[in-house]
Formats: C-alpha cells, sequence, structure tokens
C-alpha cells in the first residue's frame, strides 16, 4: 500500500473501546451507579467526554474501513465537541473547589491541577490534531493522545477493587498514572521500531509526568492555593 494512503493504527477502534471500558468501570461507581445523586456539571462532563470517546471510536472505525469523506464530514462535530469538553472540564474543576465534600476539601487544589493541565492539553491535541488534519500520521496521534487522557482517573477509580495493594488514594492516583505512562512509553518504542519517533506521545509523556509530580508539589506551593481559591470565587 502506498504510505501517503495508508491508514495508521488500523486496530485502534479496539483500543479505543479498551478505553472506553476502562473509563466506564471505573466510572460506574462514582456515576454510572449514582445519576440521580450528581449534579448537572458532572452530567454534562459525562456526556461531553462519553460523546468525545465515541466519536473517536467511530472516526477510527471509519479511517479502517477507508471511509474517507465519512470521517472528514463527522470530524467536523468535533469543532462543537472540543469546545464543550474544554468548559465543561473547567466547570468540574470549580465544582471541586467549591465542594464542601471531605474528599474534594482534601485533594481539591491537588486535582485541580491535574486537570487544569489536562484540559490544556485536551485543547493543545486538538488544535494540533486539526492543524495536521492532512498529515495521517500526526493527526492520529494528536487525537488518540486526546483519549489517553482519560485513563489516569479512570483507572485510580478502577483499580482499588482489582488489587487489594492499593489501599489509598495516593496510591491508586500513584498506580494509575504508572500505567498510563507506561503504555505512552509503549507507543514511542513503537514509533521508533516501525517510523521515527514523532512529538505527539513524547510530549504526552512529559505532562504526564509533569501531572503526576505535579499532584503532590503543588500541595506545598501557597501561590496554587491561593489561585485555586480565586478560582473557587466565581
Amino acid at each position: 500500500m502506498n504510505v501517503r494512503t495508508a491508514v495508521p493504527y488500523p486496530r485502534a477502534p479496539l483500543y479505543l473501546l479498551l478505553v472506553v471500558a476502562i473509563a466506564v468501570f471505573g466510572f460506574w461507581p462514582s456515576y454510572f451507579a449514582r445519576l440521580r445523586e450528581n449534579d448537572g456539571v458532572h452530567h454534562f462532563h459525562g456526556i461531553v467526554a462519553g460523546a468525545w470517546l465515541l466519536l473517536l471510536v467511530t472516526q477510527a472505525w471509519l479511517m479502517r474501513r477507508r471511509r474517507f469523506a465519512l470521517h472528514r464530514a463527522l470530524g467536523r462535530s468535533s469543532l462543537l465537541l472540543a469546545p464543550l469538553f474544554v468548559v465543561s472540564g473547567l466547570l468540574i474543576v470549580h465544582a471541586m473547589l467549591t465542594s464542601a465534600n471531605p474528599f474534594s476539601t482534601r485533594y481539591g487544589t491537588q486535582l485541580a491541577f491535574v486537570d487544569l493541565a489536562t484540559v490544556a492539553w485536551f485543547a493543545t491535541c486538538y488544535v494540533l490534531a486539526i492543524h495536521h488534519r492532512r498529515e495521517r500520521a500526526l493527526h492520529a496521534r494528536w487525537m488518540l493522545s486526546t483519549a489517553l487522557l482519560v485513563l489516569p482517573p479512570a483507572l485510580s477509580r478502577a483499580l482499588p477493587p482489582l488489587v487489594p495493594a492499593i489501599h489509598s488514594f495516593e496510591a491508586a492516583f500513584n498506580a494509575g498514572f504508572a500505567i498510563t505512562e507506561a503504555a505512552i512509553v509503549v507507543l514511542i518504542v513503537r514509533d521508533l521500531r516501525e517510523d521515527r519517533l514523532r512529538l505527539p506521545y513524547v510530549a504526552l509523556l512529559v505532562v504526564m509526568a509533569v501531572e503526576h509530580a505535579g499532584f503532590f508539589a503543588c500541595a506545598q506551593w501557597p501561590w496554587w492555593k491561593a489561585f485555586c481559591g480565586w478560582i473557587a470565587t466565581f
């Protein structure tokens, strides 16, 4: 097959469905099993995030089927969905910082660092994916990066019931990020073996490492706590 017409990641639909399954399993106890107890902000974020993941699955399947025209047409919906995801993510951060929930009170400012970095990187990946929409290899990697961003929070929720050794939120957080970082390293090695090193996964690994370390470091930053307090005033 001509390199210019080759479809990157022909198994991407299966991998993305696995991400969806992990997300559903991870968020089942706190969201899906308690739909009536969750507020509008969490429903908004859940619907938008779910729609985004399903869009990625559909787009990957269309590419595998070489339905390029339909892929481009459906892709236009992302021009609405991506900004909605950013807005919903920011609303979740605000809700967390203003919540009286003991968990939010304990970890709110630290998770705000992770969530704001995630929202910012999601937006960056999306903009770069659109910019490189005619370069399939780069476009696919930037878009797949947006899906990988869901793994740390999903895994940190999914792992404790499955791994008895994980008995604290910090341990679950570390495990979720470690598995995600390992998966990204695998993708980087795959790029090195099959083609050449490309920016998307390297940049994503750096962002994940910053979020991972920053979660613990920002607890000691007075300026960050002040910034989160300012966000909570809105």
